[in-house]
Order: structure tokens, then C-alpha cells, then sequence
């Protein structure tokens, strides 16, 4: 995993290398594997997310660590399952990538399942 510690010693993640995805066509199960080998959940196994991800053509990334939501990679679908295939097997195209910040004035994503998928829609939602 991608851990460092910081000035107190304790085990913290490392920043994303964002630069290593943006603008990448990839399957998405790489994609799952990279960000799991980075320090997060993977979104694969959990009953119709990939549905919702691909709808909404972004996935949310919890941190292992904190268990709070901490990327959300949006992309454009490049070529899409077969119907023989699982829903999963799809190539994207990695068109933003935002890390959030714990700070002290906003709100924290707190996981509430094995992903946060579901909070991010109530709150992208909730925007809207």
C-alpha cells in the first residue's frame, strides 16, 4: 500500500499521483486494482454500483485508513461491456480526478457502507 508516516509517526497515506491517470484510457478493473494498491476500497463485489458508476460515469474511492471518501475519478466510457460480458468490463477514459481534504469548516464524507458511493449520490443530489 502507499503509506508514509508524518511528523508524529503515525502511518498515513500518500498523496494520489494524479498525473498517472488523467487523461488515461483504461479497463476498469485496472483501475480498481490501482486504487486499491494505493490505500482504498475497491467498488467491485457491491450489488449494482458499477450500474450507478457507469450512469453517472464517476466513481468515489474511500481511504482505508480514515474511511472517508477521499477520490472521485469521473471519466467517459470508451467502449462499453458486451452483452456476453460482465458489467465491469469496460474501457474509460479518466477526465478528472479530485482528491478531498479533511478540514475542519466542511464536510466529511464518512463511509456508511463498503463504499461511498451511495453517500456521494444523497449528496450530489442534495446539490442539484
Amino acid at each position: 500500500m502507499n503509506w508514509q508516516k508524518d511528523k508524529k509517526g503515525n502511518r498515513t497515506m500518500k498523496e494520489l499521483n494524479t498525473s498517472e491517470l488523467l487523461n488515461k484510457e483504461m479497463w476498469f478493473h485496472p483501475l480498481d486494482e490501482f486504487m486499491v494498491e494505493q490505500g482504498y476500497y475497491s467498488v467491485l463485489g457491491d450489488d449494482d454500483v458499477i450500474s450507478d458508476i457507469k450512469q453517472n460515469k464517476s466513481v468515489v474511492y474511500t481511504d482505508t485508513m480514515s474511511n472517508e471518501c477521499k477520490v472521485k475519478i469521473d471519466f467517459d466510457i470508451v467502449i462499453n461491456n458486451g452483452v456476453d460480458e460482465t458489467e465491469e468490463a469496460f474501457i474509460l477514459k479518466i477526465t478528472k480526478i479530485e482528491t478531498y481534504k479533511k478540514r475542519k469548516e466542511n464536510l466529511i464524507w464518512k463511509k456508511d457502507t463498503r463504499n461511498c458511493f451511495k453517500m456521494y449520490m444523497v449528496l450530489r443530489m442534495s446539490i442539484l
